[in-house]
């Protein structure tokens, strides 16, 4: 359970990643991810600044630890929403793990 000062913290797959978009003094950028479990589904999270450099490790279809704040704000009647990642950590174990399960299973004998 969460208490009101722990960090929030999902983890999941990897199904998407944007492009960086920029102005003078920002930059982000978009990425999904998809949770685990009997009902999975798919969150997106924004990167800000110089924090876009963590997603350079990452690649698409890893098991990702994304650490985040959630925010709203309201503009003209209507709320938004953003999850904003401050950690993205790839979960090498797991995702190598899979992958080699995966290619075992298939009778290859090789790693992806």
């Amino acid at each position: 359970m969460q208490t009101p000062n722990s960090p929030l913290q999902l983890t999941g797959i990897c199904t998407a990643i944007g492009s960086a978009s920029n102005g003078e003094t920002w930059q982000k950028q978009e990425f999904i991810i998809q949770t685990e479990g009997n009902y999975p589904t798919k969150v997106c999270f924004t990167i800000w600044n110089d924090k876009l450099e963590m997603l350079n490790r990452c690649q698409v279809n890893d098991r990702l630890i994304v650490k985040f704040n959630l925010s709203s704000r309201e503009h003209q009647g209507k709320w938004y929403t953003e999850l904003t990642a401050w950690s993205v950590t790839v979960d090498f174990k797991n995702t190598i793990g899979k992958s080699l399960t995966y290619t075992h299973e298939l009778g290859k004998g090789a790693t992806k």
